[in-house]
Formats: C-alpha cells, structure tokens, sequence
C-alpha cells in the first residue's frame, strides 16, 4: 500500500514537470513561427504581450508544484544559472539609482 501511495505521488510530479515543458515549447515554437514585420506595432504584439501569458503561468506553476521535476526546471536550478541571477539582480539594485540620478540631471 505504501508503495502504491509513492507512485501515486510521483506521478503528478511528472505531469506538472510535462506540462512546464510543453508551455515552454509553445511559447519558443509561436516566437518562432511567426513571422517578422515592418511595423513597429503590428498585430502579433498582443500575442507577446497577453497571447503568451496563460502558458507563462501554466510553467511558472507547473515548474513550481510537486518539486518542479521537468527539464526546464532543472535546467534553471543549476548553480551557475542561480548563481548568475542573484549577481545580476544585485547589480540592477546597485545600477538602478545610480541610473536614475543620471536621468535626472
């Protein structure tokens, strides 16, 4: 019975970590897909700008239940990607008033 109880339990972690991926590849196959325009605010806009954020949210959630266990999850919990995310938000934190004195003068 226990045995059952883990598959059980693993068996959404997989699904969720599935479902992560596949939003991911939706959303790189559609910015792909379509084609470049001319104008600087052609249709496919709304597309990036509201289109896309259903599949954000469904990997935002998907890669965060049950231990994130797709291989987009993984990709990002590596050290040096982590590492490079917290240096780089540090500098943002250290560049951004600095940015705005300078707008200000």
């Amino acid at each position: 019975a226990c045995q059952q109880q883990r598959r059980w339990r693993v068996l959404p972690s997989l699904w969720f970590g599935l479902f992560a991926d596949m939003s991911v590849a939706v959303i790189a196959l559609l910015v792909i897909a379509v084609p470049p325009s001319d104008a600087p605010r052609a249709d496919r806009e709304v597309l990036f700008n509201h289109g896309l954020a259903p599949l954000l949210a469904t990997f935002l959630y998907a890669s965060s239940a049950e231990g994130g266990s797709g291989l987009v999850a993984r990709l990002l919990r590596n050290d040096a990607l982590v590492g490079l995310g917290e240096y780089s938000f540090e500098v943002y934190l250290f560049q951004y008033p600095l940015h705005e004195i300078f707008v200000a003068l």
